[in-house]
């Protein structure tokens, strides 16, 4: 009887030591659970349990917050995602124990005007310091280590708004970087208004994305050779800069490297490049010389947009692509493209206002949208013998040109191509062409004669809608090929214009003909 009451009561004990252990082993789970620290923030435990991260104000409603180097004999690494976000502080003070500040962290904390970036930060979140409108400062005391911050994107970096950068309690205005520095990060001194020139030393090989974008007031600048990359929109808005030295030992431009440099007036691309990047030089308004060397063998989209100073530019054989909008809204008088283009992106030189003439190679292709639309000074072009397509709109608004032929290679006219072509009194349409596009001639109000193929079956709605001036219709073939074609609504002026069919030989019927005299049409 003793025993089966002791061997009942080690049952009961062994069974409560398990009912009282799960509570403990939840606890446990739940360790990293959010806990108010002794100075009212709210902290929580890294998953490995060794470091703390601020994650919240817990219950401190101050507007002056020191962040404490330990918390619970841990140290405090980490500020957690939207730890602050949306509170009214007007200051706050990290200790050197913080490497990370996570997203959002002070989005939204409009009231701060100052902030001190330790060194030991070595990775801010999305959008950390978004809409940190107030700020006008940051503090800082090592170049090297403010270098090697990754910021996610712009907002993460509190100089996107503060825009002047102390070192040591000292406005920085010339920035130089120190000879440790291997790289420079990316967004590492954007908006940095303050600084008005940089040395780069020896030691450096890339330069970061916006590295320096919107350093407005910086006018010197040195890059050494050993330099190799220049990312994204490094040098973007740096609106006072006049001249870029760029190294013989580059070979990447990033895309819209130096977007937005207003006041650069030369730039010579040297021969490691091989490509000219989406955007490099958009809106360099003032840039009036540049050199393309040998090696560079493609222009990228956008690429001298808004360039509208520069007047000339040698085009190198080596070049095999010219992108969309590449010299879109450029001061380009005149421009030879090389017979190494096979192709002429859409609005490549849409609205070069000042450009007069220019020469198609027999290499190209085709001629995309808008490729020469608003070219208003556009008085000559010469279409290469084996275009087989020209865009829709390729060259509306041509306001200035007087005459045009379309090659035999061409077999359609897209919509609007030569609309509002108000100079326009002559166009030869090639023998292949099929397709005259909706409104393709539309506005043509001074055109008077045109040569139409008998290879065309259809002439679109509105094609020559509003040209008014349209007397003669030269069609190559019969009355007969004439009435098959599908003539589409709203052609009046080109029906009612008088049709004159192709003879050989001076016809013997009654009848309106006409022949070639000296490669000029020609009535019987």
């Amino acid at each position: 009887m003793k025993r089966k009451l002791f061997l009942f009561f080690l049952a009961l004990a062994a069974t409560l030591c398990i009912a009282f252990a799960l509570p403990a082993c939840v606890s446990s789970e739940k360790s990293n659970a959010p806990f108010i620290g002794s100075d009212g923030l709210e902290y929580t435990i890294s998953d490995d349990g060794t470091y703390c991260i601020v994650s919240g104000m817990g219950t401190n409603f101050q507007t002056d917050i020191i962040i404490p180097s330990i918390c619970n004999n841990l140290p405090v690494k980490e500020i957690g995602d939207e730890a602050f976000q949306s509170y009214s502080l007007t200051s706050i003070s990290i200790p050197n124990s913080i490497t990370l500040i996570g997203d959002r962290a002070f989005r939204y904390c409009d009231s701060i005007t100052s902030i001190t970036i330790p060194d030991s930060i070595t990775f801010i979140g999305e959008s950390a310091f978004f809409l940190c409108s107030a700020l006008t400062s940051v503090h800082i005391t090592d170049i090297a280590a403010w270098c090697k911050i990754k910021f996610e994107d712009e907002s993460s970096n509190p100089l996107y708004y503060a825009n002047d950068l102390y070192l040591n309690g000292k406005l920085v205005s010339e920035l130089k970087i120190p000879d440790s520095v291997r790289s420079i990060g990316n967004l590492a001194f954007i908006n940095s208004s303050s600084i008005t020139s940089i040395i780069i030393p020896d030691s450096v090989t890339s330069i970061g994305n916006s590295a320096f974008s919107g350093c407005t007031a910086l006018i010197g600048l040195t890059i050494p050779d050993s330099v190799i990359s220049i990312g994204n929109g490094a040098f973007s808005r740096c609106s006072s800069l006049a001249s870029i030295p760029i190294p013989n030992s580059l070979t990447f431009i990033g895309d819209g490297a130096f977007t937005g440099c207003s006041a650069l007036t030369s730039i010579t691309i040297p021969d490691t490049i091989t490509h000219i990047n989406n955007s490099v030089f958009f809106g360099c308004f003032s840039l009036t010389d540049i050199v393309i060397s040998d090696s560079v063998t493609s222009i990228g989209n956008h690429a001298f947009t808004n360039c509208s100073s520069l007047t000339n530019v040698t085009i190198p054989n080596s070049i095999t692509h010219i992108g969309d909008y590449a010299f879109e809204t450029s001061g380009l008088t005149s421009v030879i493209i090389p017979d190494s283009i096979t192709s002429i992106g859409d609005y490549t030189f849409a609205s070069c206002i000042s450009l007069t003439n220019v020469t198609i190679p027999d290499s190209v292709t085709s001629i995309g949208d808008y490729a020469f639309g608003s070219c208003t000074s556009l008085t000559k072009v010469n279409i290469g013998d084996n275009v087989t397509y020209i865009g829709d709109q390729a060259f509306l608004g041509c306001s200035a040109l007087t005459s045009l032929t379309i090659p035999d290679s061409v077999t359609s006219i897209g919509e609007y191509t030569f609309s509002s072509c108000t100079s326009l009194t002559i166009v030869d349409i090639g023998d292949n062409v099929t397709c005259i596009g909706d409104l393709a001639f539309v506005y043509c109000s001074t055109l008077k004669s045109i040569i139409i193929p008998k290879s065309v079956t259809r002439i679109s709605e509105s094609a020559f809608a509003d040209c008014n001036s349209l007397e003669s219709v030269y069609f190559t073939g019969t009355a007969k090929d004439w009435n098959n074609i599908d003539i589409g609504l709203n052609n009046t002026y080109l029906t009612e214009a008088t049709i004159y069919y192709y003879s050989e030989s001076q016809p013997t019927e009654e009848g309106d003909y006409w022949h070639y005299v000296d490669g000029v049409p020609t009535v019987w």
